[in-house]
């Protein structure tokens, strides 16, 4: 179960998302922030433009060392693919983050999701946490994707 300050980061993740909106097509617009082992938010990011760094990749710059052995909090699951930008479940999983709290689960994921990588990594992870919230900023991007998918 997410604690409280996860949750509060979650709420900061989705907040960042927002900015986002309406310049990162055909990327979602996804917000992430990075927990120290005690819970204190020591980076936070979001992705501004499509073929820019990851809003993961922003927060994990962000805490540097700190997020070693800390939490990884998204508002949409990690992306998996290597294109312009690498996966985010790679960079997650080299910078020694011991957890990740999701929002929503990407339905767009293909084979084995990231989250299920990063449990196979041995990295705990809880989904669904204010997914609601996180749906405010994301349904749009969904709506688009899965449509485009069944084309």
């Amino acid at each position: 179960m997410a604690s409280d300050l996860e949750l509060c980061a979650m709420r900061q993740a989705s907040t960042l998302a927002v900015l986002g909106l309406g310049t990162t097509s055909p990327n979602p617009p996804v917000g992430c922030v990075i927990l120290d082992q005690r819970g204190t938010v020591v980076g936070a990011g979001s992705l501004r433009r499509k073929g820019e760094p990851h809003a993961e990749a922003h927060a994990l710059d962000a805490a540097g060392g700190a997020a070693r052995g800390g939490t990884a909090v998204v508002t949409l699951e990690l992306c998996n693919r290597v294109g312009v930008t690498p996966a985010c479940r790679h960079e997650l999983i080299d910078a020694g983050i011991s957890r990740v709290v999701i929002a929503v689960i990407d339905p767009t994921s293909r084979g084995d999701g990231p989250a299920a990588m990063l449990i196979a990594a041995g990295i705990e992870v809880e989904t669904d946490v204010l997914r609601g919230e996180a749906l405010t900023v994301l349904e749009p991007w969904l709506t688009r994707r899965c449509a485009v998918g069944r084309s």
